[in-house]
Order: structure tokens, then sequence, then C-alpha cells
């Protein structure tokens, strides 16, 4: 261990914003945005590139084993502590490891040949992150939101349920994004709010040529990675915290020429629908698990939480969210679960 320094402070350089944190990096991180040079850092995060990854300790504890497999049988993730020093380490099979400090101040960042500094940064913004998030006290939801009449509208789901296209749909529609796929909970004062995340959405290629046009050449987060991402601006990303306004939970898809259909689910049901889809809730203790009930509880009594199906047509996409984004906008929207014509 000696060798790779992990105990060394990280070298001063670009301060950003993901997610409602100020993280440090000492080197440049695709794809994120500046935070103020002054601005009190969150989490310290070394790039150790060209380095190799360091190899488990003896003394490791498992405390998560992935029931996935790659093809040379090796679990797709393995995280571990170590007893020594109380630090935690997510290893991927695919040859990324990270080490982050037992309070989350600090992540530690390795990778190999297939893998380049995009997928390494790719999981640091998605997974590693989520988990510096709960070391932190806090909850993170897989959900995409966007901004809408000053308030945070998110959309939680499975992975592949339409959570980024839904939101790029909206962006379309002049409704910035607030964060894509992964939305930090903040409990504050006046409410429940929502994190930004940062300025980038993940699209699939027929989503990106729906939305964008046939012209639309997105670029993919790296060689091994198939997705593609819009990088978004002043006029796309919505930089600051949001009250929560709803919470819709995409619940499978109905025919293709389908008008939004929703309808409330209660503050009982909303809870055990937004405990399905938080974030990396694989990797959480006892104590985190606690924390994610409670924060969820009260988001789920303060805010209402819907099932929504939406037809599977990415042509009709656009208009269904117009169709949405108008009732969104009523009054008394709250308290009316409906079919949007």
């Amino acid at each position: 261990m000696p060798a790779v320094h992990v105990t060394g402070a990280v070298v001063p350089g670009q301060r950003y914003s993901a997610c409602g944190l100020t993280l440090e990096a000492d080197a440049p991180i695709g794809g994120l945005g500046a935070a103020a040079r002054d601005a009190a850092v969150d989490v310290s995060v070394a790039l150790h590139a060209g380095l190799p990854v360091p190899p488990a300790d003896p003394s490791d504890r498992a405390w998560y084993v992935s029931p996935h497999l790659d093809a040379a049988g090796t679990p797709a993730l393995v995280a571990a502590s170590r007893p020594a020093d109380g630090s935690r380490w997510l290893r991927y099979s695919e040859g990324a490891a990270f080490r982050i400090e037992p309070t989350g101040a600090r992540v530690d960042v390795w990778w190999q040949a297939p893998l380049t500094e995009a997928d390494a940064a790719t999981y640091l913004l998605g997974p590693v992150l989520a988990f510096v998030m709960r070391l932190r006290g806090r909850v993170p939801l897989h959900a995409s939101a966007v901004a809408i009449g000053g308030r945070a509208v998110l959309f939680a789901g499975d992975a592949g349920a339409g959570k980024s296209t839904t939101a790029g749909a909206f962006a379309t529609l002049a409704f910035p994004v607030l964060s894509d796929d992964l939305v930090p909970v903040l409990e504050e004062a006046g409410g429940p709010c929502a994190a930004p995340g940062y300025p980038r959405l993940s699209l699939c290629a027929d989503a990106a040529e729906a939305l964008l046009g046939p012209e639309a050449r997105l670029p993919r987060f790296s060689p091994t990675y198939e997705k593609r991402y819009l990088s978004l601006d002043g006029e796309t990303f919505y930089p600051a915290p949001l009250p929560i306004g709803q919470v819709f939970v995409l619940s499978g898809a109905g025919p293709a020429d389908q008008a939004p259909e929703f309808h409330g689910l209660g503050a009982r049901h909303g809870l055990m629908a937004l405990l399905r889809h938080t974030y990396g809730s694989y990797l959480i203790d006892k104590d985190m698990r606690a924390r994610e009930f409670d924060v969820l509880a009260r988001l789920a009594t303060a805010v209402p939480v819907y099932e929504l199906k939406l037809g599977t047509a990415l042509v009709e996409l656009k208009a269904h969210c117009a169709r949405l984004a108008e009732w969104l906008q009523r009054p008394a929207a709250a308290g009316q679960p409906a079919r949007v014509r």
C-alpha cells in the first residue's frame, strides 16, 4: 500500500459541484460544473491515473458480494471494510477500485485497462457518490428530476424504466433538468428538497434521435459504455436545490398511443414505492436503512407520490410530457389524480 499514497493530502485542484456536494479533485473530472473557489470542500478525490489497482488486503471484511458474475465468474462488485483504518473499498470486476474514508470525506480512485478515466468517473459519480451520501446521512433516490413551476418533479423507477428519457423530453420543452438518475433528498426547514446533480443527461441512441432529431450525434460516455450523454447548459440545467413538488414512479408502459395515466399512492404505499427506488440500497447497513426509512416516510407524507404509466412510443413522449407539465402547473394539480388528455 505505501506505493499508492492513500493517506497523503489531495493536491488542491478544481472544485466541482455535484449532487449537493462540493468535490475537490487533483485532476479534471469531465462533465462536472465548477464550484466557487471558496466553497467548503465536502469530498476530496484523488485520481491515481497510471498506478496499479491495489490488491485486497487479507484483513478486508466483505459486507456485500454481488450475485452477478462476469464472464470469468468474478462478482461484479465486492464491497469490503478494512479494520485497520475503517475505510470502505468498492471493487468492480471491470477493473475499477475505490477507497472511501469512514466519513466519506475522501475518495481514492484507481482503474485499469480497458477502463478509461471516463469509466472511472462514471462509477465515481454514480454508485460511489451515492454511497458517500449514505455515509453523510443523505438519502439518494434512483430517479431523475426536472424543474417545473419552481418545484422539483421526480421520476423514479427501475433501470430502463425511462427516467432519463422522460427528463430529456421535459428539457426539450424548456423545463430544465435538475438531476439525472440519482437525486439526493435534502431535508430543509420548509420541507423536502432535491439537490441538483451535474449538467449531463444520459440517453440511449434511439431516445436521443426521438427527442433531438435524426441528426443527433451525441458522444458516448466512454469507449466501453454504450450510452450517450447530452451536455446541459444554463437553459437546460437547474443548478440549485428545489422543494420537491411531486414524485412519479414509472411503472411500466401502456399502449403506444396511451395518454399519461397516473393515480396517487397515498403516504403508506408511496413510502413503499420510494423504498424500492433508492440508489445503492444493497450497500447500506441497518443505521443507514433506518435513516432512509425516516427520511422517505417524511417525504411520502409531505409530497404526493403517484404511479405513472406512459405510452411506449418515443415519438409521442414529448407530447405526453407537455400534457403532464400543463397539468402540473394547474393550481390544484396535487389533488387531481387523473388521466391527462
